[in-house]
């Protein structure tokens, strides 16, 4: 028979390793065009970034290419709204393109984003 505190300590252990395997999903993952997710713990923490010189950094001051201080905004509306979308400036993962869009997902004390390249429609 298996003791209360090894069962919630393998529990745990889980739950972290099941964490582990999502975040190094996230990071290889990508869609559309070349579009990708990430996610920060709400310190701004990056849990998940395929920009590896963001990986478990703190991004709480990171500013966007016109100054305004991108993630404290975005924590902001996935706090208040639990959802929603926030267009900034941003160079993409050796991209020159800017803005962006991104979608903002609340979810258990994380913040879960997906970029996506954002390109007004031109008239033909």
């Amino acid at each position: 028979m298996i003791s209360p505190s090894s069962y919630i300590d393998s529990v745990h252990r889980q739950v972290k390793d099941g964490r582990q395997l999502l975040y190094d999903t996230l990071r290889d993952f990508r869609y559309g065009n070349n579009d990708y997710f990430w996610a920060a713990d709400y310190d701004a923490n990056i849990v998940s970034h395929p920009n590896p010189d963001f990986q478990g950094e703190n991004m709480a001051d990171q500013l966007d290419d016109s100054g305004v201080p991108v993630i404290q905004r975005v924590m902001q509306i996935a706090r208040s709204d639990g959802e929603g979308y926030y267009r900034y400036n941003w160079r993409r993962l050796h991209d020159l393109k800017d803005p962006q869009i991104i979608k903002t997902v609340y979810g258990a004390g994380y913040l879960f984003a997906a970029d996506v390249d954002w390109q007004e429609p031109t008239k033909h």
